[in-house]
């Protein structure tokens, strides 16, 4: 379960590969979603290896536009698709201070979750934001993404929620129906 396609550039279960090249940016202090949209295109762009930051914030801006990324918690899941882009990259941003993300939530969002890819990637997107989503309903998870103090901290709690996944996702199979993790 949760295997990326095998056309996947990922070819692997876990978040390993798109760990050591994401893109992070920590207690970001911006004061609007644009500002904040328009900063992690610059970052993205500069780690996946384009030369496309204002195609990249115009892509995000109209992602938010079609739907809502955020999700309870604080947290919003972009996923965005981006001709010239030549892998999948992933972003994880935290704020200093949360920011009103105008979705059905009133809760303010202070963790993004980005997944850039080329277009030939989309199975490998969905597989990657399925994962990250699971992710999302594991204890503490992102609180210690909101914790870390340094990018090497939070990229460790990323790949230490990453390896331990599939028990947690077991003990909720476990337990019994209704008190597992929520669905993603």
């Amino acid at each position: 379960r949760f295997v990326p396609p095998l056309d996947s550039s990922l070819q692997t279960e876990n978040l390993q590969p798109v760990l050591a090249t994401a893109a992070v940016g920590l207690r970001l202090d911006v004061q609007r979603k644009d500002e904040l949209l328009h900063l992690m295109a610059g970052r993205l762009a500069h780690v996946a290896g384009t030369e496309q930051p204002a195609e990249l914030a115009l892509k995000l801006r109209e992602r938010e536009r079609q739907q809502s990324t955020q999700l309870p918690g604080g947290v919003a899941l972009i996923g965005i698709a981006k001709g010239g882009v030549p892998t999948t990259t992933l972003g994880v941003f935290t704020l200093a201070k949360p920011l009103q993300w105008g979705g059905s939530s009133r809760e303010p969002v202070d963790v993004v979750l980005v997944v850039l890819s080329p277009p030939g990637e989309r199975q490998a997107q969905l597989w990657l934001l399925g994962r990250l989503a699971r992710l999302i309903h594991q204890p503490s998870f992102l609180q210690d993404l909101r914790d870390a103090g340094t990018e090497t901290l939070l990229l460790a709690s990323l790949r230490q929620a990453d390896e331990h996944l599939d028990d947690y996702l077991g003990d909720a199979e476990e337990a019994g129906p209704g008190q597992g993790p929520p669905s993603a």
